[in-house]
C-alpha cells in the first residue's frame, strides 16, 4: 500500500512539471545540462524533484527524486535484553527500531553492541519523587563483578543508595549504566576487595566517603571527559581521603595522590602500618600487615612487643576506655599491656594492678597509657624493669613500694617530658634506688647513706638508710650463725618457746617467762607474731634454776620489778641502750651474777629511769659500757 501511494504521488509531480516547463517546441537544441538543483527534497515517506537548466538555450528539465530510507544513529541503544539503533529521521519514536537480543556467548560483553551484561538479584527501592528506582543492595547475587542495569520493572534505575555496596566481602568491581545520576553516601565503603568502579557520564552527584575503607581500590573509570568528571557535584569528603587510585576518563587520567607517610610504625595487637602525614592522616595507611614474631617477643618487621594475653580489664564509663586491673590470668613473667581490648583503647593501669606478684620480672606499657594508679607494682619483689610510654600524664602513690629488685624505669620520651608528668609526692614509695632512662639521658639513683649499726629481726640483718629513704636498706641478708652468734651482724640467735602477752596500751608484746624453752642462755627476740617485743614483765625470769644468761634486744623499753630475782645460777644479763625504765629489785637474790652488759655509754645508762631499789643493794658484779668502761657494783 505504501508503495502505491509513493507511485501515485510521483506521477502527479511529473505531470505538473511537464505542463509547467514545456518549452523549445519545434526547435532543436543540443542541450548541455547544468548540475541539478533540488527544489523539493524527498523524505522517507514522500518523493521530491530537482531541476537541471540547459547552458545553451536555458531550457529546464525536471528529475524525480523518489522517497529515501529511514536514518539511524550510529551508536547502539540497549536494555538488559536487546540492542538497536534509534531512528534519527522524523519517524523517531513512531517507527519501531530493529531490536535484536544480546549475544553474550558466555562472556561479560555482548559481541554485537558491546554492552555489559547486567547483574541479576540486586535489590531496589522506588523513588516516589522521581518515579525511578534506586539500587539498594547486592545480597541476592553471588556475582563478584556487579553491573547495575538501566531498568527495573521497565523503569529507569537512576541512583545508587547510601551504603548500597558497602562492607561486601566478595565484590571486586561495580559498573554503573549511563542513566545513574546519583551515588549515595558510603556507597562502596568497607568493601576491601573492590578494585574498580565505573561511572557513566550521566552522573550528577557523588556522596560522602563512598570509598572509605576500600583498601584494594585501584581504578575509577569515568565514561566521559576529564572536564565532565570535574564538573560533577561531589561531597567534600567523597573519597574519604582514599585518593590512592587512578581516575581514567575518555581523554585522560587523573593519577593517584602522592601521600606522605610517617617513618615510624603504628600498630595494634595484630597489625602494623605507616600512617599518612599529609591531609589524609588517619584515613590512608600503607604496609599494613600482620606482625611476624618468629617465636620471639618482638615483631621482626616493626619491632613492637607481643602483648600479653590473659590480663584482666574493667571499662571506664567516663572515658569510654579500658583500665588494666590484674594479671592473674597469665603465666608470663614479662608483661606487655596491649593498646586495645575489645577494639577499645586501654588508657590506665588500675590501683595495685600488678602488686604483690611473685613471678613478674618486667612490665611494658603501650603509648596510650595515660594514668598509673596507686601501688601499681608495689610488693612485686622480682620486678626489675618497668617501661612507660611518653603519653603518661599521672603517676600515683608508692607504685614501687617494696619492689626490692627494681633497677630500671624506662621512659620512652625526653627527660623534660618525664619531669613534666604529674606525680604523687611519694610516687616511688621511697624506693629511688633505680635508674630512670629517657631518650635523651638518664636520671641515676641517688647516693644513699646508711647507718654503720646493724638493724635486724629474728631472721635477717641490714643497714638502715640515714638519708630519708626509710624503705631503702643495704647489706640485707639472712643471719648466719656459728654457735649462737651471727657471723655478719653479731646478733645472738633468739630463743624459741618463750611466753608473751600483749600490752593493750602500747600495742606490743611483753615477754612473761621461759614458756617451753629448755635453753639456759636466753635471747629475747625483737618480734613475736611480727609485732615488736618492748618489755620484760615483772618476775619474768625470777626463781629459775639453771638459767645462765639473758640477752635483751634493742626494742626492749622496760624491765619489770624483780625480772631476774632469785635466779641463783644467773651470771650475765645484757641490756640495750633503748632501755627507758628499770623496775624494783630486778637482781635481788641473784647470788651468781658477775656482769651486766649495757650496749651504750655511761651517760646513756645514767639517763635511764630506775626504781630507787632497782638492784636491791646487790653488789659483786660489774656493769660494762660501750668503750670498755666498767663500774664495779
Amino acid at each position: 500500500m505504501k508503495k502505491i501511494i509513493y507511485t501515485l504521488a510521483t506521477l502527479l509531480v511529473m505531470a505538473v512539471i511537464l505542463i509547467a516547463f514545456t518549452a523549445c517546441a519545434g526547435e532543436t537544441c543540443a542541450h548541455q545540462w547544468g548540475p541539478p538543483v533540488v527544489v523539493e527534497s524527498p523524505t522517507c515517506s514522500t518523493g521530491g524533484y530537482s531541476i537541471s537548466t540547459c547552458d545553451l538555450c536555458g531550457e529546464t528539465t525536471p528529475t524525480v527524486l523518489f522517497p529515501s530510507d529511514h536514518t539511524y544513529a550510529e551508536e547502539w541503544s540497549f536494555d538488559g535484553t536487546y540492542h538497536w539503533h534509534e531512528l534519527t529521521c522524523q519517524h523517531a519514536g513512531q517507527v519501531e527500531p530493529n531490536r535484536t537480543a544480546h549475544t553474550f556467548d558466555g562472556g561479560r560483553y555482548c559481541v554485537v553492541c558491546g554492552t555489559v551484561k547486567a547483574t541479576q538479584g540486586l535489590s531496589y527501592s522506588a523513588d516516589a519523587v522521581t518515579g525511578t528506582y534506586i539500587v539498594t543492595g547486592c545480597k541476592g547475587t553471588f556475582e563478584t563483578e556487579i553491573v547495575v542495569a538501566k531498568y527495573y520493572n521497565n523503569t529507569l534505575i537512576a541512583a545508587v543508595g547510601d551504603s548500597a555496596f558497602a562492607n561486601s566481602a566478595t565484590i571486586t568491581s561495580v559498573y554503573l549504566q549511563e542513566y545513574i545520576t546519583r551515588v549515595g553516601d558510603l556507597a562502596f565503603s568497607g568493601s576491601k576487595l573492590i578494585t574498580e568502579v565505573t561511572f557513566s557520564r550521566g552522573l550528577e552527584y557523588i556522596g560522602s566517603q563512598i570509598f572509605k575503607g576500600c583498601d584494594s581500590l585501584d581504578t575509577l573509570v569515568f565514561l566521559g571527559t576529564l572536564e565532565e568528571f570535574l564538573a560533577i557535584e561531589k561531597a567534600e569528603d567523597w573519597d574519604d581521603g582514599n585518593g590512592g587510585f587512578f581516575i581514567k576518563c575518555s581523554d585522560g587520567v587523573i593519577p593517584p595522590h602522592e601521600h606522605t607517610y610517617s617513618d615510624e610504625w603504628n600498630y595494634d595487637g595484630t597489625y602494623h602500618w605507616h600512617e599518612a602525614t599529609c591531609k589524609h592522616a588517619g584515613q590512608i595507611i600503607i604496609d599494613r600487615a600482620a606482625h611476624e614474631y618468629d617465636g620471639g617477643r618482638y615483631c621482626t618487621v616493626c619491632g613492637t612487643i607481643k602483648a600479653t594475653q590473659g590480663l584482666s580489664y574493667v571499662a571506664d564509663a567516663t572515658s569510654g576506655t579500658y583500665t588494666v586491673i590484674g594479671c592473674s590470668g597469665t603465666f608470663d613473667t614479662d608483661i606487655v599491656v596491649a593498646k586495645y581490648y575489645n577494639n577499645t583503647l586501654i588508657t590506665a593501669v588500675g590501683e595495685s594492678a600488678f602488686a604483690n606478684s611473685t613471678t613478674i620480672t618486667s612490665v611494658y606499657l603501650q603509648e596510650y597509657i595515660t594514668y598509673i594508679g596507686d601501688y601499681a607494682f608495689a610488693g612485686s619483689k622480682l620486678i626489675t624493669e618497668v617501661t612507660l610510654g611518653k603519653g603518661v600524664e599521672y603517676i600515683g602513690s608508692q607504685i614501687f613500694k617494696g619492689c626490692d629488685a627494681f633497677t630500671t624505669l624506662v621512659f620512652r620520651g625526653t627527660l623534660a617530658e618525664f619531669e613534666a608528668i604529674e606525680k604523687a609526692e611519694d610516687w616511688d614509695g621511697g624506693h629511688v634506688g633505680f635508674t630512670i632512662k629517657c631518650t635523651d639521658g638518664e636520671i641515676p639513683p641517688p647516693e644513699h647513706t646508711f647507718s654503720d649499726e646493724w638493724s635486724y629481726d629474728s631472721n635477717y640483718h641490714w643497714h638502715k638508710s640515714t638519708c630519708g629513704h626509710d624503705n631503702i636498706v643495704s647489706s640485707y641478708g639472712a643471719h648466719v650463725f656459728e654457735g649462737s652468734t651471727c657471723t655478719s651482724c653479731g646478733i645472738i640467735k633468739a630463743s624459741q618457746g618463750l611466753s608473751y602477752r600483749g600490752d593493750l596500751t602500747t600495742g606490743t608484746y611483753i615477754v612473761t617467762g621461759l614458756g617451753t624453752t629448755l635453753e639456759k642462755d636466753i635471747v629475747v627476740a625483737r618480734f613475736y607474731n611480727n609485732i615488736e617485743i618492748t618489755g620484760v614483765a615483772a618476775e619474768a625470769f625470777s626463781g629459775v634454776k639453771g638459767l645462765n644468761s639473758v640477752h635483751l634486744q634493742s626494742y626492749i623499753r622496760t624491765v619489770g620489778d624483780r625480772a631476774f630475782a632469785d635466779s641463783t645460777d644467773l651470771t650475765s644479763v645484757t641490756l640495750t641502750k633503748g632501755l627507758e625504765y628499770i623496775g624494783s629489785e630486778i637482781f635481788a637474790g641473784c647470788t651468781s651474777l658477775t656482769e651486766v652488759i649495757f650496749q651504750g655509754s655511761l651517760a646513756e645508762w645514767n639517763a635511764i629511769e630506775k626504781a630507787e631499789d632497782w638492784n636491791a643493794g646487790h653488789t659483786g658484779y660489774v656493769i660494762k659500757f660501750f668503750g670498755d668502761v666498767e663500774i664495779q657494783m
